[in-house]
């Protein structure tokens, strides 16, 4: 298991996940609403591969018709790499390069890259 995995985001959400922890939110909310469980955060294991999910992300937001700016506008983007040591294993599930956690992470083992 590798010591630190990782989540692509918009930057404008970095400050509430630095404040509050990474949190498993509804589909309703997310990006990808096809995709997951309401329970689950999704990472993965290197910050190019999270920055490409962002980027994947943010085409499907600006395209999906819910975005309210130019979609021609790209988004700012972050990425954030989790402690490991500070989660539950249990709780962490492996498909490849891809991970999912089941519940929040916490603020404490979150930092951005």
């Amino acid at each position: 298991m590798p010591k630190y995995l990782y989540h692509g985001t918009f930057s404008s959400l970095v400050p509430s996940i630095l404040e509050n922890g990474l949190l498993a939110v509804p589909r309703d909310w997310r990006i990808w609403k096809d995709f997951g469980s309401d329970d689950r955060v999704y990472l993965t294991d290197t910050p190019h591969r999270a920055l490409k999910w962002a980027m994947a992300g943010s085409r499907q937001f600006r395209y999906s018709g819910d975005y309210p700016g130019d979609p021609e506008q790209a988004l700012p983007l972050s990425v954030l790499r989790i402690k490991l040591s500070g989660l539950d294993s249990e709780k962490l599930e492996q498909y490849g390069t891809e991970y999912s956690y089941q519940g929040n992470i916490p603020s404490e083992v979150i930092t951005v890259v």
